[in-house]
């Protein structure tokens, strides 16, 4: 039997395989893609809830800012009313600066709610622009899943041809040369291409330098060769004469 043809049946075989295996690499990482692009939505979603939580938390503390300032009021009032029934001028006095000191309160809770107003004005602020992106990219992100599915279904179509194709080239290598598809089958286990070519007095595969013995014992097609450096079936490549 012709070893060319038993070389072109290994290079056929190893078409279908590198291509099986390009399409299931390519399939392996879209779940991940999708993953990590879902993560970065999830930690969107993380920082408004943050915000969110940040607004109710100054919301009760400014509007209790607010039940302070009424009791002081109210409190300010009462002590006012006290003056009138007091009699030594020390109780008077001492009721003054009692009302003085509410009144010091009243404005110190003021302005601490106007601070906290602010506050949640801004945060407010900043939660409509994270929604506004979060709706963005929860689109951008459904988009990607979709697409990245649909790719998915593309390579799984081509896979079920290339799966029978391959099982076609297994069963030709195997009636030409059974023991060369084992060999095939053992060199794949640990490395691909299976079959290289040499190139420049080199393999293709490793890029270790093939001796010219070894080149012309190849060239003449006698028998199946390998590089000794990484141990895949080597077969000269000729040069098209745009490569001369």
């Amino acid at each position: 039997m012709s070893l060319l043809r038993k070389l072109k049946a290994v290079e056929r075989l190893q078409e279908v395989d590198l291509e099986i295996d390009r399409l299931e690499g390519l399939n392996e990482k879209i779940p991940q893609q999708i993953e990590e692009e879902k993560q970065s939505v999830e930690a969107m979603k993380d920082q408004l809830d943050e915000l969110e939580e940040q607004r109710l938390e100054q919301i009760k503390r400014r509007d209790g800012k607010e039940v302070d300032v009424k009791q002081y009021e109210k409190d300010i009032e009462k002590k006012k009313s006290d003056r009138f029934n007091v009699s030594k001028q020390e109780q008077y006095e001492a009721i003054n600066e009692e009302i003085e000191r509410l009144e010091k309160k009243v404005e110190e809770a003021s302005e601490q709610y106007l601070v906290l107003d602010e506050e949640i004005e801004q945060v407010e602020g900043e939660i409509a622009e994270m929604k506004a992106r979060l709706q963005e990219a929860q689109g951008e992100i459904d988009k990607f899943v979709k697409e990245r599915e649909e790719q998915m279904a593309k390579n799984e179509e081509k896979l079920e041809k290339l799966y029978s194709e391959r099982e076609k080239h297994r069963e030709k290598l195997e009636s030409l040369d059974s023991g060369l598809l084992r060999r095939y089958d053992r060199i794949k286990k640990k490395k691909t291409p299976v079959l290289a070519a040499i190139v420049d007095h080199t393999c293709d595969g490793c890029h270790a330098r093939i001796p010219a013995q070894r080149i012309n014992e190849v060239r003449q097609l006698k028998d199946i060769y390998y590089c000794e450096s990484c141990s895949r079936m080597i077969y000269w490549q000729e040069k098209s004469e745009t490569d001369k």
